[in-house]
């Protein structure tokens, strides 16, 4: 963590990362479940219920239903206030009470918002983890808050993805484990199936492209549709002529998507304005791999190589043919995750722990740091529908969600 300002963010700091640990008594937890019910009560939403278990064999379809019990809450209504991290335009809001934290099995793996309030996130075992199953959890606060549910019917060691869609539908897609599951209502009941689908022609209206990645290696996989009815509907009849690391929709409005990735060592981008029926690539110099930031029209492609080291940036103001960005100052060393445009127009991008920001459009960067700024350290960035997703802040394994990109919100859980 970076050294704070004075020594009133010192002991604030200090506060935050001991009352994490602190095991508080069941007087606590009771107070803090009533003021969740009674805020369920006033906002009318039902806590539904699932159960969560596997059977072996060679089931096609099967329902998974919670049998007892209710959503456990993972933190109450909080008061205001707790400690600021900031610096450079960039602010990240701590926890408001660190005694209501709560500590998860295995560790945050994917978090997706389908709006600046609503989202959802899965966490990952290790593989020699006995005894430890992935959770799941969601907000309906933008991440002040989080309802622990009974963890979906998952392998021990399945890492999954999270796909989203309107009216409380969810997928989820495990790939490593040849498995979807989808869900009508947030979660509640889970739908198991596999991944043997036909081919599809183009995503219609409502549905999704999506490929399938674990961690930060590059998917190199089939690019896939995906809707809310049935989850997985499919793969792509015409793949983009690249190996795909990642696919995004850009605008919404025009229904752009952006697939980025390498042809033949070189890094590549290829875009379809029809749901992936036909794709326009552009092969860019060089050697690597192509990562999109995208905001509005405002497009970007951060190519990095095997070492995730930075080796070039390309920028396209209106969407269009990508043109490399010519290096006039300092440049971050690499580049960990996804890359993201800000909407003041300055493109930011995490490094070894740090966070870089860049207000010609690549060309050059700024270090955040200084003595009067505490920023944490970051893992790494990751867009989600409604924003993007920052892992494991102060390499402790934190997570925290910004609608823009320069205002986050750290979680109550870990």
């Amino acid at each position: 963590m970076p050294e704070p300002a004075s020594l009133d963010d010192r002991l604030a700091i200090g506060r935050t990362e001991l009352f994490a640990d602190i095991d508080q008594p069941p007087m606590d937890r009771l107070g803090r479940r009533a003021a969740t019910l009674r805020r369920r009560r006033r906002a009318a939403t039902a806590a539904g219920s699932l159960a969560a278990f596997l059977m072996v064999g060679t089931i096609a379809v099967q329902p998974w239903l919670r049998a007892t019990g209710t959503p456990a809450p993972v933190a109450g209504v909080l008061p205001s206030g707790g400690p600021i991290y900031s610096g450079g335009g960039i602010t990240v809001n701590g926890l408001v009470d660190p005694r209501s934290v709560v500590k998860l099995a295995g560790t945050i793996a994917d978090v997706e918002f389908t709006d600046a309030d609503h989202g959802f996130l899965v966490t990952a075992c290790q593989r020699d983890a006995a005894g430890c199953q992935p959770a799941f959890a969601s907000t309906t606060d933008g991440g002040l808050t989080w309802t622990l549910r009974p963890p979906p019917p998952l392998p021990a060691s399945a890492v999954a993805n999270i796909l989203t869609f309107p009216d409380n539908v969810l997928a989820l897609d495990i790939g490593d484990e040849n498995l979807t599951l989808t869900s009508g209502d947030a979660g509640q009941e889970w739908t198991v199936l596999g991944r043997s689908r036909p081919s599809v022609r183009q995503a219609a209206p409502g549905e999704v492209l999506h490929v399938h990645t674990i961690g930060d290696a590059c998917a190199d996989g089939p690019v896939e549709v995906w809707g809310p009815e049935g989850g997985l509907l499919g793969t792509l009849l015409a793949q983009p002529d690249l190996d795909v690391c990642q696919v995004e929709r850009v605008t919404a409005a025009d229904n752009t998507w952006w697939a980025s990735g390498t042809f033949d060592g070189q890094p590549a981008v290829a875009t379809t304005t029809d749901g992936g029926l036909n794709w326009t690539r552009q092969i860019l110099p060089g050697a690597g791999t192509a990562r999109l930031a995208s905001f509005g029209l405002r497009v970007y492609a951060v190519v990095t190589g095997a070492d995730a080291a930075l080796r070039a940036i390309y920028y396209a103001p209106r969407g269009g043919t990508l043109t490399e960005v010519a290096a006039s100052g300092l440049r971050p060393p690499t580049v960990v995750g996804e890359p993201i445009s800000l909407p003041d127009g300055r493109l930011l991008i995490a490094s070894a722990g740090r966070w870089y920001v860049s207000q010609d459009n690549g060309a050059s960067f700024t270090r955040i740091e200084g003595k009067e700024v505490n920023l944490p350290w970051i893992g790494k960035f990751a867009r989600t529908p409604a924003g993007y997703v920052a892992y494991n802040l102060f390499q402790a394994g934190w997570a925290a969600f910004s609608s823009d990109g320069a205002t986050w919100r750290k979680f109550p859980v870990h």
